[in-house]
C-alpha cells in the first residue's frame, strides 16, 4: 500500500511465501465439562479436523464441575466451555457458571450450557438469572449445530480478546505519556505499541520494537531493541545484529534504513518516523494473513503513534534544558541541587562542594567582547571535567561560577589553583 510521497510513512506489500520459519500454531480452546465420557467422545468425534475462523480446534476434557474450575485456573486462552447442567450435583454447571464469572473473573470466555434433560434448568430462566452465552439440549447439537454455535461463540470471544488487548495497550500508551520524563518512558511506551499494534490486528503481542540509538543510523550495531514482548522478551536492550531470528533482524534493519513499512504473509513491520534521520521500527507477528482493513487502520495508527514518537525528543530536550546547561555541556544549578540531595542521603562522608569563580570576567566580556567570554568559559569547563575523575561532580551554577563536589582530598584549594596555573 503505498502512500502519496508527501506522507510520512510507505507501506510495501511483500512476498514472504518463501520464508522458513513455520507459522505459529494458533488454535481455539474448547473446554468440555460432562460426567458422561460418551458425550466427550461424541463431540470429539463431530469436531474432529474442524476449523473455525481459520484456526483448528483443540479440546480440553473436564468430568466434574470442580475439575472444570480447576483447569480453568491453570489454563490460559480458553475460548469457549461446553458445560453439562448436571454433573455432581442437579446445579453443579450453573454453579461452575457462577464460578467462572465470580470467583476466577473471567468474563470473555464464552460459556454454553448443555442438558440432556430439558426440564431440569428452565431455558428462559436460566438464561436470564446467569452469564451463558448459550443453552441447548445436547440432542440439538449435531454436528452443522454444534459446528455454527461454536462459530459464534468464538467470534463473540474473538471480539472481546481484542477489545481488552486494544483497551491495554491505549492504557499503557496513556501511562507513558505521563512518564516521558522519566528514563523509563520510552521503553513503556514502545512496550504500549507493541500491545496496542496487536490489538488492532488480533495477535498475541509477540512483537519486538527497535530504535536507532546513534546520530548515525546507517550503522546496524546502533539499532537496539528498546521493549519486546512474549517470546522474544529477553532481547531487550540487545543490538540488530545479535537477534538471532535473520528474517527479523532483516526486517527490523530494511525498516530503519528506508524508513518504510512492510506487510508479509505472516507479519508486519511497521516505521514510526521522528524525525527526518531518526525513527524507531516495530515487528509483529501473526498466524492469518493481515486483512485489507486492518491495514488501513494501521496506516492511521502509525501516523498517529508518529508524532507522539516526536514528543519524545520534545520531552527530552525539556529534560536536558532543566538539568544542563547549554553552553558548556556542563551539569546545571538544578542538577547540582539533586546531587548534592542524593549525595547527602547516601551517607557519604568526607565531601566538600567547592566554588571556582572566574575573576574580572564581566571586565574581560567587555574589553574582548563575547566571543572571547564564551570561549573562556567553555574552556574552563572543559579543564574542570577533564581534570578530575568521575567523582567529582562539576557544574556551572551562574554566570562565571563553577561547584565542585566531591572526595575533599582532591579539591583542596592548592589544587583547583594548579589547575589555572600559567604553564612552565
Amino acid at each position: 500500500m503505498a502512500q502519496d510521497a508527501d506522507d510520512d510513512l510507505l507501506f510495501i506489500e511483500e512476498d514472504r511465501s518463501t520464508d522458513d520459519e513455520s507459522a505459529p500454531d494458533y488454535c481455539w480452546r474448547i473446554l468440555i465439562v460432562d460426567d458422561d465420557r460418551d458425550v466427550h467422545e461424541a463431540t470429539e468425534f463431530a469436531l474432529s479436523g474442524v476449523e473455525i475462523l481459520g484456526r483448528r480446534l483443540q479440546l480440553i476434557h473436564a468430568y466434574s464441575g470442580r475439575e472444570a474450575i480447576a483447569v480453568l485456573e491453570r489454563e490460559n486462552d480458553i475460548a469457549v466451555v461446553l458445560l453439562d447442567v448436571v454433573m455432581e450435583s442437579d446445579d453443579a454447571g450453573l454453579k461452575t457458571v457462577e464460578a467462572i464469572r465470580q470467583d476466577l473473573m473471567l468474563f470473555n470466555i464464552r460459556i454454553i450450557l448443555r442438558t440432556g434433560q430439558p426440564g431440569q434448568a428452565p431455558e428462559a430462566d436460566t438464561i436470564a438469572r446467569y452469564d451463558i452465552n448459550d443453552y441447548k439440549t445436547k440432542s440439538e447439537l449435531t454436528h452443522a449445530r454444534l459446528y455454527t454455535t461454536l462459530t459464534s461463540a468464538i467470534r463473540s470471544y474473538n471480539q472481546l480478546q481484542r477489545l481488552d488487548e486494544s483497551r491495554k495497550g491505549l492504557e499503557k500508551i496513556v501511562a507513558a505519556s505521563n512518564q516521558f520524563i522519566a528514563e523509563k518512558g520510552l521503553h513503556a511506551f514502545a512496550e504500549g505499541v507493541i500491545t496496542q499494534l496487536a490489538g488492532l490486528i488480533g495477535v498475541a503481542p509477540e512483537g519486538l520494537v527497535c530504535a536507532a540509538s546513534g546520530e548515525d543510523a546507517d550503522h546496524p550495531d546502533q539499532f537496539r531493541v528498546i521493549a519486546a514482548a512474549g517470546r522474544y522478551s529477553h532481547l531487550i536492550q540487545h543490538r540488530l545484529e545479535e537477534i538471532d531470528n535473520l528474517h527479523i533482524a532483516r526486517s527490523l534493519n530494511q525498516a530503519l534504513r528506508n524508513h518504510y513499512s512492510t506487510v508479509g504473509r505472516r507479519d508486519i513491520t511497521l516505521y514510526f518516523r521522528k524525525n527526518n534521520e531518526e525513527g524507531f521500527a516495530a515487528y509483529i507477528e501473526s498466524a492469518e494473513p493481515i486483512r485489507e482493513i486492518d491495514q488501513h487502520l494501521l496506516e492511521v495508527f502509525c501516523t498517529n503513534i508518529a508524532l507522539c514518537a516526536k514528543n519524545i525528543d520534545l520531552v527530552t530536550e525539556l529534560r536536558r534544558d532543566a538539568l544542563v546547561d547549554r553552553q558548556v555541556g556542563l551539569p546545571n544549578r538544578n542538577a547540582l541541587v539533586i546531587e548534592l540531595d542524593q549525595r547527602i542521603q547516601a551517607g557519604c562522608t568526607g565531601e566538600v562542594v567547592a566554588l571556582v569563580d572566574i575573576d574580572q570576567f564581566a571586565a574581560t566580556n567587555d574589553i574582548l567582547g563575547h566571543h572571547y567570554g564564551d570561549a573562556l568559559l567553555a574552556a574552563t569547563a572543559q579543564r574542570l571535567r577533564v581534570l578530575f575523575d568521575s567523582s567529582v561532580y562539576v557544574a556551572r551554577v551562574a554566570g562565571d561560577a563553577f561547584a565542585l563536589a566531591g572526595p575533599g582530598r582532591l579539591l583542596d584549594s592548592a589544587s583547583i589553583h594548579r589547575l589555572f596555573a600559567p604553564p612552565s
